[in-house]
């Protein structure tokens, strides 16, 4: 099955140096066996962008035009998620601007997960524009977060 014709996913990764330190590798690879271990693989694509910077989340999403974005990393209690500036240090985007973004390709994207703490706020906003949003409403430790993911099916 060519590329053109998968459910292509794509794994973004946000760690600032300047927050507490995620496993988001061992995240990644735990999706990767999953995938390779289903009965589907063949049907799954997934490609992964870490480091994350604000600026770089919607290049990923015009290179790989994936149907199914997962975002692994950090969040405020006020509800912006935390990507990285120029230095790896916690730049925090608002919920409205990636709302925004998740508007410009609302006909390509059918689901975001958004694996981190108090990312309600960003999917409740998002939601608007995508059909399908998994968001948390609180803190969640490392472990669990990558234990309830595979666990319970989400990619």
């Amino acid at each position: 099955m060519s590329n053109d014709h998968r459910i292509k996913i794509l794994f973004l990764a946000s760690d600032p140096s300047d927050a507490s330190r995620l496993r988001l590798g061992q995240e990644f690879r735990d999706i990767q066996e999953r995938l390779q271990l289903a009965k589907y693989r063949d049907q799954f694509w997934l490609e992964q962008r870490t480091s994350i910077r604000p600026g770089d989340i919607s290049q990923a999403l015009l290179d790989i035009e994936p149907h199914i974005v997962h975002f692994s990393g950090h969040a405020k209690s006020t509800g912006e998620l935390c990507f990285e500036d120029e230095l790896g240090k916690i730049k925090p985007v608002t919920s409205h601007a990636l709302a925004a973004l998740f508007e410009l390709v609302q006909k390509q994207v059918s689901c975001v997960i958004l694996n981190a703490c108090y990312s309600k706020i960003q999917a409740e906003a998002i939601v608007k524009h995508i059909k399908y949003v998994i968001g948390m409403n609180q803190a969640i430790g490392d472990k669990a977060a990558i234990s309830d993911r595979i666990c319970c099916g989400i990619l």
